[in-house]
């Protein structure tokens, strides 16, 4: 049987001639190779090398990549071809240069980071909503490459633990389940440790926060060490909130309490505004023509509501600062960031006051401010909720208090922070906080 070496030939009619090993695990090899009929660098990964599979094994691995040929998504590294060589199976993939996230692991920034998320969370969305759904197993830093043009695909995929346990039987391993214990939920360490869509999310979640800090978040121990009571580390560097946020909550021990792959990838989806470390000079052209033509309407709007509402020639100050206010606010407030609810508010009412004040022809706001309102009181009392849960867990653990103290911090907080029940609730248990 042929041993993979550096230039030598591998497949039928000598096609491939192998340049040099791009990677290796516990039971595939990963090769740069020449494609000698289509003179073509590409990548190579060979199956049980040196060892070969029995005839069921090569006819499962057949059927499982027939499955995968028909998988297609711009963040997946799809292979190009799949065939057999002396009963080792193969696939042909594109040649990425750039290689995997694995290298940059500590050395991202937030925009990259952002990146990451959104494509890789676009991949899994993908093939969490097939038919049959698709679930990885093993999302890792090693199984995300860079493509030619800065895209980050997801590679290894619609390998079922059926051809994994077929790989692992043929090496004479023993049955440590599918995928990489260091990025495994912790429900994979259950007595029933099917794998779940949730558990591609956690791993997702274990994989950024290690390129972030260049740590494991638990060491080689994954998901083993939080379901034991262990507490998500601490995200060292300068990062924004809501990003820690994200991989925070992508890392939840509980499954149904981590976002979904699509849910994460619309989250990531507006804070992808670069493209690996510098803005496109397309994205900035149309950004500056977007404000232009906004600034222009704007402008038009004013003068001619202005004009409508009051055609008198001298101009009424207060109607431009009330004009201004709602303007402003309606520029501040985003649905789905807490933090501008207040300030939206804010505008709104001082807006409001100049209309009953000066019984400015302006329909009323009042609409607006209730709407804005109603979103904080129920945000307030989830959030107060979610932590009366956390402090009813029994037995009541720092990590637990801690979480509910986070709760309130989060979601409460920066909501109101002159919150009386919350405040109340925040004091009570921070006094058991070491």
């Amino acid at each position: 049987m042929t041993q993979l070496k550096e230039n030598t030939f591998f497949g039928e009619q000598d096609r491939y001639r192998l340049i040099k090993p791009l990677g290796q695990g516990g039971f595939s090899e990963v090769w740069l190779a020449d494609d000698t009929k289509a003179d073509l660098t590409v990548a190579i990964k060979v199956y049980a090398p040196g060892r070969g599979l029995d005839e069921d094994g090569v006819n499962l691995f057949r059927m499982e990549f027939a499955r995968m040929f028909n998988l297609n998504h711009t963040n997946l590294l799809r292979p190009t071809h799949y065939d057999v060589f002396e009963k080792m199976p193969y696939l042909i993939m594109p040649y990425c240069k750039y290689g995997s996230c694995s290298k940059q692991s500590g050395k991202i920034d937030e925009d990259t980071a952002w990146k990451v998320l959104h494509d890789v969370a676009s991949g899994l969305a993908y093939l969490h909503a097939q038919n049959r759904p698709v679930i990885h197993q093993d999302i890792k830093p090693d199984n995300i490459l860079m493509s030619n043009s800065c895209s980050f695909l997801i590679t290894d995929f619609g390998i079922s633990s059926n051809a994994r346990n077929t790989l692992r039987l043929s090496f004479h391993q023993p049955g440590t389940g599918a995928g990489t214990m260091a990025y495994m939920a912790p429900e994979r360490f259950s007595k029933e440790n099917m794998p779940i869509m949730a558990g591609d999310i956690w791993s997702l979640g274990a994989s950024l926060f290690e390129l972030m800090t260049g740590q494991l978040p638990f060491g080689q121990h994954g998901g083993l060490f939080l379901k034991g009571g262990a507490e998500i580390p601490a995200i060292s560097g300068v990062w924004s909130s809501k990003l820690k946020k994200t991989v925070y909550g992508c890392m939840h021990e509980k499954p149904w309490k981590r976002p979904k792959a699509h849910e994460i990838e619309k989250l990531a989806k507006r804070h992808v505004k670069k493209e690996m470390g510098h803005e496109t000079v397309t994205t900035r052209w149309k950004s500056a023509t977007l404000l232009t033509i906004m600034f222009l309407i704007l402008c038009i709007g004013v003068f001619i509501g202005h004009f409508l509402i009051q055609p008198k020639p001298q101009t009424n100050p207060m109607l431009l600062e009330c004009i201004a206010l709602i303007e402003l606010g309606d520029s501040l407030y985003d649905e789905n960031d807490k933090k501008t609810w207040t300030k939206t508010e804010e505008k709104y009412q001082k807006a409001k006051d100049l209309i009953d004040k000066h019984s400015l022809p302006l329909p009323s706001l009042e609409r607006r401010i209730r709407q804005i309102r109603k979103k904080k009181e129920d945000a307030i009392h989830t959030g107060i909720e979610t932590a009366k849960e956390f402090f009813s867990e029994k037995p009541l653990t720092q990590g637990s208090i801690r979480r509910g103290l986070g709760t309130l911090e989060i979601e409460v907080f920066v909501i109101d922070s002159l919150h009386r029940e919350a405040r109340e609730l925040y004091n009570q248990y921070k006094k058991m906080t070491n």
